[in-house]
């Protein structure tokens, strides 16, 4: 009986291999320093696609700048991230950002190595931007909280968390 189980445990371990996400976890300060890119931006529209060899999907996001905070991003650019939905298969990719058409998003951008824009830090350097009294602010989540802990205060809008990152920007610059 115990051999039959060993068996079984082995076949469960070579049939169905498990693949995760591991993030390394970012502060705000690592974020605005690391960045190639920060921008303000409306997100237009997703598309997916499967890469060249169809062994993963990609969901390329269109957005238009808003403001940019770092760097010289103007008009409209498409970021990329892994996972997404090409009937009838879809791939989750955990702790990927993943922007909606329509809403308004704050991110924190890095070229990778075949030269296009992905999220740096992945969720973590992206906040969808709402309305809290009145006033444009990030959404601070289960994703982001660490990231501004000690930094920025949780119900800070987005002028006073824009003089944070430049604060932060400047600051890193003269190490």
């Amino acid at each position: 009986m115990r051999r039959l189980l060993t068996c079984l445990i082995l076949l469960a371990v070579v049939v169905f291999p498990v693949s995760g996400t591991t993030l390394r976890k970012k502060k705000l300060a690592q974020l605005a320093t690391e960045s190639e890119a920060i921008v303000v931006a409306k997100v237009i529209g997703n598309t997916c696609a499967w890469n060249s060899e169809r062994t993963i999907i990609w969901t390329e996001t269109t957005l238009h700048v808003l403001e940019s905070w770092k760097g010289a991003l103007r008009g409209r650019f498409a970021i990329k991230e892994p996972g997404g939905e090409v009937p009838p298969i879809g791939q989750i990719v955990h702790g990927m950002a993943r922007y909606r058409p329509g809403d308004t998003v704050l991110v924190f951008m890095k070229k990778d190595i075949l030269g296009q824009w992905r999220t740096h830090g992945c969720v973590q350097g992206a906040f969808r931007i709402v309305l809290k009294d009145g006033r444009q602010a990030p959404e601070i989540g289960k994703w982001t909280r660490h990231v501004v802990a000690g930094q920025v205060g949780k119900d800070a809008d987005l002028p006073a968390f824009k003089a944070v990152v430049q604060q932060l920007i400047t600051r890193g610059r003269g190490k």
